[in-house]
């Protein structure tokens, strides 16, 4: 199931996966954008170290 609203049944071609996961991220992507803060200053490494 793709964003509780689409699913792909039994053994199928990878377009066919691809189609949907594009149609599903999509619609998703319209209904709820992803936002992102730029904060300029000091950061942390990747394992928390500051």
């Amino acid at each position: 199931m793709m964003d509780n609203k689409y699913g792909v049944s039994g053994a199928q071609a990878v377009p066919t996966f691809l189609e949907t996961l594009e149609k599903a991220y999509s619609e998703w992507m319209e209904t709820k954008p992803a936002k992102l803060d730029v904060v300029e200053g000091d950061s942390c490494e990747v394992g928390g170290d500051c």
